[in-house]
């Protein structure tokens, strides 16, 4: 596993004071104490992140102006896994993508290749072996089980999704 987690990516400077948005992962960002901005990149100390609408609003130490901020555009933010403690049930972006994806009867479906954040749930994107791609929410009543050290998801399928 990578010790430096993809967690979003800088979209623009927000207000004048310093802080930016990022449009990515709240859970991960919200619990980082630190953060660097971009591959090969400078680390910044998170004084506060907030959710606002589909972004994170983030002020980082020693960012004062939106000049500094807008400098930052573009650039994807990254932590440490090592000082994030996701909660039970709770994943890495970067661990979920690539897990193969079985029923409760051991038929694969593919690999999972790209996660949208969808309100209250994820919705997966899961490529067979033909290249086709289906999608499937990641709510309770698929009852989804990760396993990533067999590199595996489990789950419920939607009644009609596959066919």
């Amino acid at each position: 596993m990578k010790e430096f987690i993809d967690c979003g990516r800088i979209v623009s400077a927000h207000g004048i004071k310093g802080e930016v948005k990022i449009i990515g992962d709240f859970a991960v960002v919200s619990r980082a104490e630190n953060i660097t901005v971009g591959e090969n990149g400078q680390s910044f100390r998170i004084n506060s992140a907030r959710q606002h609408k589909n972004a994170i609003i983030v002020k980082l130490l020693g960012v004062n102006d939106m000049n500094t901020a807008e400098s930052m555009r573009n650039k994807t933010v990254y932590v440490s896994r090592s000082e994030v403690k996701l909660p039970k049930g709770v994943y890495f972006t970067d661990d979920v993508l690539g897990l193969s994806v079985f029923d409760r009867e051991g038929k694969g479906y593919g690999k999972i290749t790209d996660i949208y954040r969808a309100g209250s749930s994820d919705v997966y994107t899961v490529r067979d072996e033909n290249g086709k791609e289906v999608m499937f929410p990641a709510i309770e009543s698929c009852d989804i089980e990760i396993d990533l050290e067999k590199g595996t998801l489990t789950f419920t399928p939607l009644e009609g999704l596959f066919d």
